[in-house]
């Protein structure tokens, strides 16, 4: 999903920020695809916070189901940026 976003806010012209990054294409994808997909863009942040527990504290429980779940997910938000 990052790259997704990332690919998207390129193609406009724009270049994410050294800091924060994933936080301002969250922010940069949310004013480009609309309200349609306000509901991916939440689910996509709230796995920006669990990657970052898992990346940087070692903390990351989740179930087959969740981890399928948010698969699908993903796969709506990239088909829906191209």
């Amino acid at each position: 999903m990052f790259h997704a976003a990332n690919s998207l806010i390129r193609y406009q012209g724009y270049r994410p920020g050294i800091k924060f990054q994933h936080v301002g294409l969250i922010e940069a994808v949310k004013r480009t695809i609309g309200e349609d997909f306000n509901e991916l863009i939440l689910k996509y942040d709230k796995l920006r916070i669990k990657r970052n527990k898992f990346e940087y504290q070692a903390i990351y429980n989740i179930t087959k189901t969740q981890l399928k779940n948010n698969i699908k997910d993903a796969e709506k938000f990239v088909l829906g940026i191209f």
